[in-house]
């Protein structure tokens, strides 16, 4: 279902667009291992994506059930999450993660070049493991 959204999302946002030559990027956010009753939230470019949000790791899959979605052309972009999309402005680069675990602030300059899947996982002292894989992470 969350496929199906996203898919119609895009091609709204493609229709939408004045270029024939559109060339789009996209990213993804999965928040992973050792979350267990966490409140977080996340922002991308100082657009707020999920706030307050409890999570917790089904820990046989080492993954969360949230998952961001953000795809761009230059600077407007359309991200999703869960059943909810919404365009942005200015969506410039590098981007910019504001993730807040339990009230602290962890922030993270993302260099696509790196890779387009991103992880977030919470280190066992609380604060926050990033992955970054030009291959989608698998999960059993």
């Amino acid at each position: 279902m969350k496929k199906y959204i996203f898919f119609i999302a895009l091609m709204v946002f493609s229709c939408s667009a004045n270029s024939q030559n559109m060339v789009y990027r996209c990213f993804e956010i999965d928040f992973q291992d050792f979350f267990k009753n966490d409140t977080v939230s996340l922002s991308v470019n100082h657009h707020q994506v999920f706030k307050n949000e409890i999570l917790n790791s089904d820990f046989s899959t080492g993954i969360t059930n949230v998952r961001v979605r953000v795809c761009f052309h230059k600077k407007r972009g359309l991200i999703v999450y869960e059943s909810k999309s919404f365009e942005i402005d200015n969506l410039s680069q590098p981007i910019v993660l504001k993730v807040h675990i339990n009230g602290v602030l962890n922030e993270y300059k993302i260099n696509l070049k790196q890779g387009e899947y991103i992880g977030l996982s919470m280190k066992r002292s609380g604060g926050l493991n990033i992955y970054q894989s030009k291959m989608p992470f698998e999960y059993e």
